[in-house]
């Protein structure tokens, strides 16, 4: 079903011929990106509204994706999506070691728990604090093994290392056991 979303040649040429931006959500408005496009004009405009719409359709995308996920697919999906999670706390380590505000726009929420989840994280007033009300989760012993090279170099983007290095090895555990 998702297939016949896909945009045709003619489409195709269209975009291929766009000339501005304005002109190019014109015509991602024919689509079925209007209503991610029309919810975020709300807020955004320029590339700003370009970006987040898009953002915004996609992360629509893998909400149905995870929703129609036979169970048998879904601890690959799981191991998949992590991804998301570990750019919302890069992004979260960013915004608290520079002191520039995250708005939550900027967040990928898969679903509403994780909306909540990363709400309550953003409210920490540092990278540390950050890290310790990770404690009961999968992420807590990476995070608490790079905790050493964090206090020696004050450098938050070791753990982000630290939390990519663990998602490739799951992932990778995850294909030698399938």
């Amino acid at each position: 079903a998702m297939k016949s979303k896909l945009f045709g040649e003619a489409k195709v040429r269209e975009f291929l011929e766009v000339r501005s931006l304005p002109e190019l959500v014109e015509l991602l408005e024919e689509t079925e990106y209007r209503t991610a496009f029309v919810e975020s004009s709300t807020n955004f405009s320029g590339m700003d509204l370009f970006t987040h719409a898009l953002q915004a359709h996609w992360v629509a995308t893998l909400q149905k994706v995870v929703r129609i996920t036979p169970q048998n697919g879904r601890r690959l999906l799981a191991v998949f999506l992590r991804e998301y999670e570990i750019q919302n706390l890069a992004a979260l380590f960013a915004s608290k070691e520079t002191g520039v505000a995250l708005p939550d726009t900027d967040l990928v929420f898969l679903n509403p728990k994780a909306r909540e989840f990363f709400g309550a994280l953003s409210q920490k007033d540092s990278v540390a604090a950050i890290v310790y009300a990770l404690r009961p989760t999968e992420y807590y012993t990476t995070l608490a093994s790079t905790q050493v090279a964090f206090d020696q170099t004050r450098d938050f983007r070791v753990f982000i290392r630290g939390l990519y290095a663990y998602h490739f090895k799951g992932l990778l555990d995850f294909a030698e056991k399938e």
